[in-house]
């Protein structure tokens, strides 16, 4: 999954940023939230690794590093939740409606592993990681809980909404009306 570019008012930024989450399914619960008609997906023992492809930060006057970075985190804690409702399509149709509810993204500190590559300041800093690991920590967490949050009731609520209320079967003339 691809992450937002992020720079700050500075010229600090981390660019071509992507995380890729592997789940241990012996791990997953389905739980339902009977006051938000939602069902909810938790795993609490995802393991996920996030890379920039590009990053820069500014030191000191003349002392930048630059490079790429790797994060992996071997405990994450993933809650989601979808609601559903209903809505009218523009010809009239009524179909399924999705919203995300109790989303939630716990990474924990304790086991989490910062990798840079880069110029020589890049490497002193490679050094001194681990003071980083709360502030990367809690971007990636805010940044998976958006995706979460945006991406997916998107994603489907789109979908239900280019097949105009309608579901086409595999045999001949059979048609689902949602």
């Amino acid at each position: 999954m691809e992450l937002p570019d992020l720079e700050d008012s500075h010229g600090n930024y981390l660019k071509k940023n992507s995380i890729h989450i592997s789940e241990c399914t012996k791990y997953v619960e389905f739980v339902p939230d009977v006051k938000n008609n939602a069902v909810v997906l938790k795993n609490k023992k995802v393991s996920a690794v996030a890379k920039s492809g590009k990053f820069h930060y500014h030191v000191a006057p003349l002392i930048n590093a630059n490079g790429h970075a790797e994060v992996d985190m071997h405990t994450v804690d993933i809650e989601a939740g979808l609601k559903f409702s209903t809505r009218y399509l523009d010809n009239g149709n009524i179909v399924p409606y999705v919203e995300s509810v109790d989303v939630k993204c716990n990474i924990n500190r304790f086991d989490i592993n910062i990798k840079l590559w880069g110029n020589l300041i890049t490497d002193l800093a490679s050094l001194a990681e681990v003071f980083f690991v709360g502030t990367v920590a809690g971007l990636l967490e805010d940044s998976i809980k958006t995706a979460l949050n945006v991406a997916i009731p998107n994603l489907f609520n789109t979908a239900i909404g280019y097949s105009g209320g309608y579901f086409p079967m595999p045999i001949e003339n059979w048609v689902v009306d949602w």
